[in-house]
């Protein structure tokens, strides 16, 4: 009687045991899965931020503005959230290789801005030849 306790005690414990490790890859598995997730999603929102600067600067450069300025455009007014281009000065401009043709560059530096915190910027050359 006691020996047939024992087997059953035995499977019992080595069913829980199995019950647990497959838990334990369960658990790891999602850990994985939600932090690849979260990943992908965060870059998502980096390269749409990154185009919204982008559109931004294009929209100041089709507006011709050639002295140094600086436009904020409005993304959510209510929750303090904006675009500030800048048209840099040519003078405070990066360097950049002479070409062989007369080339004018405006610079431009885009800032997402929430408050007075600064998201991320970008800065970008709009070439636009002379004749």
């Amino acid at each position: 009687m006691k020996l047939q306790y024992a087997k059953r005690r035995r499977s019992g414990t080595i069913t829980l045991l199995l019950a647990l490790v497959l838990m334990l890859a369960v658990m790891a598995t999602m850990a994985v899965a939600t932090r690849n997730e979260v990943a992908t999603r965060r870059s998502q929102m980096e390269r749409a931020s990154i185009s919204q600067l982008e559109a931004a600067i294009d929209s100041v450069a089709l507006a011709s503005f050639k002295t140094p300025s600086s436009i904020r455009l409005p993304i959510d007014s209510s929750i303090d959230h904006w675009i500030e281009v800048q048209v840099i000065d040519p003078a405070e401009a990066p360097e950049t290789p002479n070409t062989e043709q007369t080339i004018e560059s405006l610079w431009f530096k885009a800032t997402e801005l929430r408050g007075e915190r600064t998201l991320r910027s970008i800065e970008r050359r709009i070439n636009k030849a002379t004749k």
